[in-house]
This record gives structure tokens, sequence and C-alpha cells, in this order.
């Protein structure tokens, strides 16, 4: 992502850095660019989000460079050190050949003991050289504006890069923790009172990106660790399966049972499905080791999983499994953070200027006006979280006739693969939801739109399944902000590691506007 931030800011210098990575995030996720030189292929209608001026520069250099005799698809777009300046984030930049604002910077060897392993948690924060008015905010438990903030970020950054010139995440780590530590009110990533992730990654996002932004160049090639306490290499991720885990292959089976007895017991439940039984939550507890081994080692199909665990695709089964997996019934977490949580974020919707939300704000109340209660809502807030962060709804929820049975759906062939709801009938009023996963409806008869969405949610966890990547912003934040299943490391999206920028960025706005009210 960071080539793509460097050709966009080498044509767009002004432009926020919050603003530079969702319009690279965009171009990656949902346009499908996989590298600088796929951008001569955007069109205007790629980048709604950006002013039309904005984006006949961005287009008109970028296919110029491609049709420059001298362009190296290689390294499209992207001069020397020597042949440009890097443009400040204070908006001048400089098309002669000049030292970049970093260059004595990246010279600098590090300090003696900056390679030390305490190095970053004895650093001494240059405090003294924040704006008064940023002080006296900080002073007073107040959340900085955001221009307060990314003048700190760039003092911080530049104060940082004198004593080690390329800093690791780790050590950038170390310092947000302990700014956040000193003015939690200040900058902790909260909604309604809840700390969401870790609490300081939206301040670890911002001042990673402005030190790799005064180095772009650098972390465009192959990028070197400058001390011991960086990182080390991580390995290839083999699988998405056990992240956010607690019990993911249980080795020990129940007491006084063997696989036998189990399978034995597995049969029992297919026979008590059959007979219209009610839902048996002691033998399916009983047997999560050999439903896991079903899932993880044999990795039967979603059909042969239907047949041979009917339970486990009815909510109080997924909903059960996923509480052996990961440790708590997500359909009560869900209502739980929405009661706390959902009406500041609706708020903090209403109160947006953002064209793309009204049609959907409009349609809630509508519907609220003609049912005469609020469970518009509910789907309507996660269609907003969509549309607030560019995805399309029908990644996660498609709809169909208010008829429609399962046979219908599982006749499509085209059906997408990831787990999708269907609502039968509108999204905002629908009475009925059917899950699908793998192209395959294993539940046709979901009442309420929280358990549809507990059991969708629950499915990525349960079976091993990657976030959908027309998804991955609004399913992070259902998995941090409401789920709150924050662990600081890895992700279940394939492009995105630790929490999504989309979603820092909005609960750093939503922080700001509950301090606003």
């Amino acid at each position: 992502m960071d080539a793509i931030k460097s050709a966009i800011w080498q044509i767009l210098p002004n432009m926020d850095e919050l603003d530079a990575d969702a319009v690279a995030m965009h171009l990656l996720e949902e346009i499908g660019v996989d590298g600088p030189e796929d951008l001569k292929f955007i069109e205007p209608s790629d980048l709604p989000m950006l002013k039309p001026i904005q984006v006949r520069k961005l287009i008109q250099s970028w296919k110029a460079t491609a049709e420059s005799p001298n362009h190296n698809d290689e390294s499209p777009d992207i001069p020397s050190t020597s042949q440009r300046s890097v443009p400040s984030r204070s908006g001048s930049s400089s098309s002669s050949p000049s030292p970049t604002p970093t260059s004595d910077a990246a010279a600098l060897q590090p300090s003696p003991g900056s390679g030390q392993a305490n190095w970053s948690r004895t650093y001494d924060i240059p405090w003294n050289q924040f704006s008064k008015l940023l002080m006296k905010c900080l002073a007073e438990e107040k959340r900085p504006k955001a221009s307060m903030r990314r003048e700190m970020i760039r003092v911080l950054a530049t104060d940082i890069q004198k004593s080690v010139a390329k800093p690791s995440k780790r050590q950038l780590t170390n310092i947000s923790e302990r700014i956040v530590a000193k003015y939690p009110k200040s900058f902790k990533d909260v909604i309604n009172g809840e700390v969401v992730g870790t609490g300081h990654d939206s301040l670890l996002k911002n001042l990673h990106q402005r030190v790799h932004n005064q180095n772009r160049k650098e972390a465009e090639e192959t990028p070197t660790r400058s001390t011991e306490e960086d990182e080390p290499t991580p390995k290839k991720r083999k699988s998405f399966d056990e992240y956010g885990c607690i019990d993911f292959m249980p080795d020990v089976l129940p007491i006084g049972h063997t696989e036998q007895t189990l399978q034995g017991k597995q049969q029992e439940l297919k026979a008590a499905f059959q007979r219209g039984d009610v839902f048996d939550r002691e033998a399916m507890t009983l047997t999560y080791s050999i439903q896991r081994k079903a899932i993880v080692t044999e990795q039967l199909t979603t059909p042969d999983l239907l047949k041979e665990w009917p339970y486990l695709f009815q909510e109080e089964g997924l909903c059960l499994h996923f509480e052996n997996l990961v440790g708590f019934n997500p359909r009560r977490s869900l209502r739980e953070t929405w009661e706390k949580k959902g009406k500041s974020i609706l708020d903090f919707f209403e109160a947006s200027c953002k064209p793309s939300l009204q049609p959907t704000l409009c349609s809630i109340e509508k519907c609220r006006a003609e049912l005469g209660n609020d469970t518009p809502q509910i789907p309507g807030l996660l269609c907003l979280l969509m549309k607030y962060f560019g995805e399309l709804v029908p990644s996660l929820i498609k709809e169909m006739e208010h008829t429609v049975t399962k046979e219908d759906v599982n006749k499509q062939k085209s059906f997408q693969r990831t787990p999708v709801l269907i609502a039968c009938g509108d999204v905002l009023t629908a009475s009925r939801w059917m899950l699908a996963i793998d192209g395959c409806v294993v539940a046709d008869n979901i009442k309420e739109f929280l358990a549809a969405l507990a059991m969708l949610f629950a499915s990525y966890f349960c079976f091993g399944i990657e976030y959908s990547a027309g998804a991955t912003a609004t399913l992070d934040c259902i998995q941090r902000c409401f789920m709150k299943i924050n662990p600081e490391k890895g992700s279940k999206a394939r492009k995105t590691s630790g929490t999504h920028p989309k979603v820092l960025s909005l609960i750093r706005e939503i922080s700001d506007f509950e301090w606003s009210l």
C-alpha cells in the first residue's frame, strides 16, 4: 500500500495522510489495483471520494507516466530520491532536485544505546515541542482537534528520527502506548466509554504512516531492520483459522468418553434432528472435539457438514460452537453492544455530512415510521457501516423476494462462496433471513436480524473462513467494536494486519464526535 500512497502524494502532496490511506485502500481492495503499474488503468468513476480536479490530476499524471518512453513497469512513476523531493505533510514540495526533508535523518546512525531493547521505553517524548493549545487540551483531558493531532504526530516523528532514522513498528508501538497511558482521555480509542482494540491503535497508525512517509523511498524497497528491538521476520501464515480462538483443536476428549462413544452421540443427535427434537445443548457441547475434527482435520464440505452435524447450523448450535471456540456467545455480545454503542454510532452517522449515507438514513426513518418501532435501526446500522467504509451491502446481505426458498437459492450456480445473509424482502424490514455458506443455504428460517448477523459472523470463525474481500472493514469493525475480539496481531483479512485502517479512522471520529457533544 505504501507504493500506491507514494504515487498519490507525488501528485497531491497536500492530501491528508488518512485520506491518502483511504484512497489507496479503496484502489487495492475495491478496484483491484495490484501495484503502481495498474494506476494507468484508473478511470474517474473509480475515485468517487475525490474532487474532480484531484481526479483529473491523478489520472492525467498516471497515464502520462505510463506512456513515457522512459517508463519502467517495475518502478512506475516513482523517481529516485536524487531526482525528486519528498513533499512534506505541511503541503510544500518542489519539482527541482533537492534534498528530501528527511535526507539528513536518514543518514543518521542510531544514537548510542538506541539499539538496546529498552530504547523506546526510555525515549524522552518531546512534550515541550508540542503546541501550547495541544498541551492545554491534554491537561484538561479533552480530545485534541484533528489539526492539533496531525501537528503532534509531525513533531513526534521528526524527533524520533533524530535518534533512529528507521524506527521499528514495535518501537513506535511502545511510544504510542506511553502517550496513551499518560493522556488516556485524549488519545485512547473508545466508543461510548469502551476501549476498542488495544486503545492505541489509531495513534500508532498515524505515527507509523508519518515515519514511513518520511522514508517512503526506502519503504518501497526491501525494508531493513535498524535495531535489535525489531520484530523477527514473520513466518508465512499458513491459515486464518486459529485467529482469535481459545480452543481451536481440543487435544483431550471429555472424561469418560472415547472417540467411538462420541461418534455414537453424533448419531443420536442426527436422529434427534430428524425427529424434530429440541436442541440438545449438553450433547453438542460433549461432541465439540469431534465437530472440530470434522471441520479442521477431515475438512468436510459445507453440504457434508450439514448432513453430519445438522444442529451445528441452527442458531443455538452455531452460537454454542462459537462460544466453545472463542469464549463467548456471539448473539449475546451483539445484543449487549447494540444497547451500549448502537445509539452513539447512529448519532454519529446522522450528524455526518457524507452524501453516501443520506439515502440509507432516510430509508431507516421511513421504515421506523411504517413499522412503528426501531427494529430497522439494527440492519440499518450495518448498511451505514458498509456505506461509510465504501463497501457494497450485497457482499454481506442479498435482498430477494419474501417468498424465496432455500431451493431457489441453491439453484443459483454463481452464488457467492463466502458467508452471506439473504433478506427475504427488504433489508430493513425483513422478518425472515437465510444464511448461505459456499453457495449452500444452511439455515433458512432465522426470525431476527441480530441472530442472523451473529450466525454470519460466527461462521467465519467456526469454519476458518477469511473475511470476504468486499467487506473486510465492516467485518473487522464487528469483530473489534461489537464482539470485542482484539488480538494485537493478525487478521482474518488477507491484505490487512491488525485493525483495519478504516476502522481506526471511524473509532477516532466517533470518539471526537462524542467529546464534541
